[in-house]
């Protein structure tokens, strides 16, 4: 028996997340190495994507960053934070189907890193059309000049 009543053995963890974050622990993402030289965008390949924007700030989008690359993410409480892309993406699960992942340094209170996929829509390229529609939303305060 754990002396720490949120360590319970039927359920590990489960009790003490909850009661921390207010719902269940995410699934646990796995990821895999991918070569981009052979990575297949599928019908996100399409012209269409590299040559328009999206129109919701959540909205998919087949973005290929590059490390130390500045982005907007949505993190874990729906707060859009800015960051920097760390390294070379991986594949694995979006909401949708098989896609990449990003690894991103952003800070809140303290710095975080964590993985990110265009296809979920929680990625964007820091671009003047990207910081209008999270200004546009509500979701960052106007830039000053």
């Amino acid at each position: 028996m754990s002396m720490h009543p949120q360590y319970s053995n039927s359920s590990p963890a489960k009790p003490f997340y909850s009661s921390l974050m207010g719902r269940s622990p995410p699934p646990k993402l796995e990821l895999r190495p991918v070569d981009l030289t052979t990575w297949d965008d599928g019908p996100w390949g399409d012209s269409v994507f590299s040559e328009t924007q999206p129109e919701e700030i959540d909205e998919p989008w087949p973005y290929r960053f590059k490390s130390g690359e500045p982005v907007w993410v949505c993190a874990c409480n729906g707060q859009w934070c800015r960051g920097k892309v760390i390294g070379q993406p991986k594949k694995g699960k979006t909401r949708s189907d098989e896609g990449l992942f990003w690894c991103v340094e952003f800070r809140m209170v303290n710095r975080f890193r964590k993985w990110f996929a265009p296809l979920n829509g929680d990625i964007k390229p820091d671009n003047p059309h990207m910081r209008q529609m999270l200004e546009d939303a509500g979701c960052i305060e106007p830039e000053t000049a």
